[in-house]
């Protein structure tokens, strides 16, 4: 493991009110998430999504949440690989950052809503299940990848030589 110079207190602070900020939007997003569930508030889908298409849509979000539970699971095993500084690793805190900040953002993908006055529910349907595929695909895949590449010591790390050598 790496060791990084140790972090300055204004960089301490900030990346600690950031996961504040970020856990604190998730609890309440996921608060307001058991809420309406339990309140029984419905999905309010377009009128021209059928029965089909809502399951479909039912089934990504759930395949969101789970790669998003494996996303959060790479992080715990990689963080201690990740180079560190004191008081904690600046990559790891990073990385829960933006890892709180995507559980938000499912988090109210999975709300009961009123999809028809959304972007998504604007559109037809197929474009609006590629959109999220896209969008999501690059969201926890880039993480993964960004998870994987930092908890990879420089030593581990692939040469790419460009050019002609002799």
């Amino acid at each position: 493991m790496h060791h990084l110079p140790d972090l300055a207190q204004h960089n301490q602070t900030a990346l600690i009110c950031a996961t504040l900020l970020g856990l604190g939007l998730v609890i309440v997003r996921g608060s307001l998430a058991c809420y309406r569930h339990w309140t029984a508030v419905p999905h309010q889908y377009p009128v021209d999504w059928n029965d089909a298409h809502i399951r479909i849509l039912e089934q990504l979000r759930t395949s969101i949440g789970l790669a998003l539970g494996v996303t959060w699971a790479v992080l715990l095993v990689a963080s201690p690989q990740m180079p560190s500084s004191a008081p904690f690793g600046l990559l790891p805190a990073l990385f829960l950052i933006v890892l709180l900040l995507v559980t938000n953002a499912w988090v109210r993908l999975v709300i009961p809503s009123e999809w028809k006055h959304t972007f998504i529910g604007k559109m037809k349907f197929e474009h609006a299940v590629g959109c999220l595929l896209v969008v999501w695909t690059i969201l926890l895949g880039g993480s993964l990848f960004a998870i994987a590449k930092s908890a990879t010591s420089i030593a581990e790390r692939p040469v790419h030589l460009l050019g002609t050598f002799a």
